[in-house]
């Protein structure tokens, strides 16, 4: 983030010696006076240690004479946690920067970031400063407002014995977290994961996540900020903000017990590879918002109990072999990210890669009291082989 400050100052600097030289007629009544296209710059929950996205914000002179703008400082001074860009001039030590000039009808524009030292404490923390801004001798101000949270962070974690997380503190994962051959993971109940973009929870032995309906485990992007669109959307809403779940192990044993697993490229990803099927269990569940399938299994043994699996850019669910059991739930696909040609549910007995048909019988594939929706046509497609007939 510091290079994205110091290329905006480099940038804009630049631009300056272009304006130098143009003639302006500076006023230095205290009735004329900047305005702002925000009061007040908001930074949502940051981990501490991680630095925020870069925010700005515009300084108007709506004058018909220039402003000399004599001081703009951090009021936090050098303790302050937040870091500002004025105009392509970044500040001296005491977090000022002096002598600067405003066109008459003219703007110049503001950058702002923050980062957090660790707090010590489960729950988020509140931290403010204001940067104020001198003008004929009239002070005004933006706030900027920001929460920390501390966070256990894994970068590449693998477990080789059985593991377990707790809700203490979140965990924020970087590239991915990976189970072994022969250990278990465990989501003890408010189990909070936030996954860097791509990053993975991969796993090559077992999976408990044992939520509860009052505090149910969380897996999720890592962001909290907002798009720049009309209805400043939350990228917490977006599919693709991290990767996927990777339940990979020939003879895997899973249970997902109120969990909730949104915004990822692919929800929960099955496969197993011989006649013993890997098993998963989804109970009292939400999957939603991928950017693909928000369950892609084959060769495997699922069963969805009580579950809602929604809004995923290719299937909601794809099964292909196996055995499945979907009861009381719903599979519902409206997703309105980008175009979809797969129904929400899909069913088959081979894929064909290469022009290659790899068959995976089914064994059974039942679905009780279940509704299956969405805004296509047909929403269940079924499937079968026959390349061979």
């Amino acid at each position: 983030m510091k290079n994205v400050l110091f290329y905006s100052a480099l940038l804009l600097g630049l631009a300056g010696l272009f304006t130098s030289c143009v003639d302006e007629r500076f006023t230095d009544d205290p009735s004329c006076v900047i305005s702002f296209s925000s009061d007040t710059i908001s930074f949502d929950t940051l981990f501490t240690t991680v630095p925020s996205r870069t925010a700005s914000f515009l300084v108007y002179n709506h004058n018909k004479k220039a402003l000399k703008i004599s001081s703009a400082r951090l009021v936090g001074g050098e303790q302050s946690l937040f870091r500002m860009n004025v105009d392509g001039r970044l500040p001296d030590p005491s977090n000022r920067v002096t002598n600067i000039q405003i066109k008459a009808q003219d703007s110049l524009f503001v950058f702002v970031e923050l980062t957090i030292n660790p707090t010590e404490q489960d729950a988020p923390v509140y931290f403010e400063d204001a940067i104020e801004f001198i003008v004929n001798g009239v002070k005004s101000e933006v706030k900027l407002i920001g929460y920390g949270q501390d966070a256990i962070i894994f970068r590449g974690k693998s477990w080789k014995q059985d593991t377990t997380l707790t809700d203490n503190r979140p965990y924020l994962i970087f590239d991915y977290i990976h189970v072994a051959k022969g250990a278990t993971l465990t989501l003890k109940e408010g189990t909070r994961l936030f996954f860097h973009s791509n990053a993975n929870l991969i796993v090559d032995g077992n999976l408990k996540s044992k939520g509860t309906l009052e505090k149910p485990v969380l897996m999720r992007g890592d962001r909290f900020d907002r798009m720049q669109d009309v209805d400043e959307t939350p990228y917490d809403y977006l599919p693709a903000q991290w990767g996927s779940v990777y339940l990979q192990a020939p003879k895997g044993n899973h249970e997902i017990n109120h969990t909730i697993i949104r915004g990822g490229e692919m929800g929960v990803f099955l496969v197993g590879m011989g006649v013993t099927y890997p098993k998963l269990l989804l109970k009292n569940s939400q999957i939603h918002t991928m950017k693909q399938y928000g369950i892609y299994t084959r060769n495997a043994s699922l069963t969805v109990e009580n579950s809602e699996i929604s809004n995923c850019g290719k299937a909601c669910m794809a099964i292909i072999g196996g055995e499945s059991k979907v009861v009381h739930s719903t599979i519902a696909n409206y997703f309105e990210w980008d175009s979809r040609e797969e129904p929400a549910v899909l069913i088959t007995n081979y894929i064909l890669n290469d022009n290659l048909v790899y068959l995976f019988p089914i064994t059974s594939s039942v679905f009780e009291n279940s509704i299956i929706y969405g805004n296509h046509a047909n929403e269940i497609t079924l499937q079968k082989d026959t390349f061979g007939s």
